[in-house]
């Protein structure tokens, strides 16, 4: 027993966010081209150390909550890399759960690049709930949901519940902003 629950019910997996793949970086455009191209670069070789770590440690999933990518005009670019990523992943029997923030959010997806089968997206901003199975045994109820448009003003916090008692483990995905916090734009705020 480990913390109450017996081992052969554990999972793991790695959280993201806020990987801001393809960032322009537009302040730093002054610097010299090689030291730009790098920083550049930077946000995909975050995601390529992500997948390293997730394979290294044989991870049972992946949890990307919000701003994956830079802005709301996804580039081809970015979205073939994940494609990559998420493929090199599924080899090696790993799922991703996504939601999309107020940088990447739905609505401005104009590039419609269709990801591997172990990538569970959720697809609005109703607050959904993936199930997460293994060897045929219900391990773990994963909820989250998307922007679609650039705000999101309500608490939806308030909107996650348990579905099933039974399930060990219930994991809420949420890309906001403490309520409150004047240092940032408040979005999907929550306390």
């Amino acid at each position: 027993m480990y913390g109450g629950v017996e081992m052969e019910r554990e999972i793991t997996f790695i959280h993201a966010a806020d990987l801001h793949l393809d960032s322009p970086f537009k302040g730093l455009v002054d610097l010299p081209q090689h030291i730009f191209h790098e920083i550049k670069e930077s946000t995909f070789q975050a995601l390529d150390n992500l997948v390293q770590a997730a394979i290294q440690h044989q991870v049972d999933f992946v949890l990307i909550v919000g701003d994956l990518l830079d802005h709301d005009k996804q580039s081809l670019k970015a979205q073939i890399r994940l494609r990559q990523a998420f493929e090199q992943l599924k080899s090696h029997g790993i799922d991703v759960y996504m939601s999309y923030g107020n940088h990447d959010y739905v609505s401005g997806n104009v590039h419609q690049v269709t990801y591997p089968a172990n990538v569970h997206i959720f697809p609005d901003e109703i607050v959904r709930t993936f199930v997460y199975k293994k060897d045929g045994r219900t391990l773990a109820e994963i909820s989250g949901f998307s922007y679609e448009q650039r705000a999101v003003m309500e608490n939806k916090a308030r909107e996650y519940v348990i579905e099933n008692e039974n399930v060990p483990y219930h994991i809420a995905m949420l890309h906001g902003s403490v309520q409150g916090n004047e240092e940032h734009q408040p979005y999907a705020p929550f306390l």
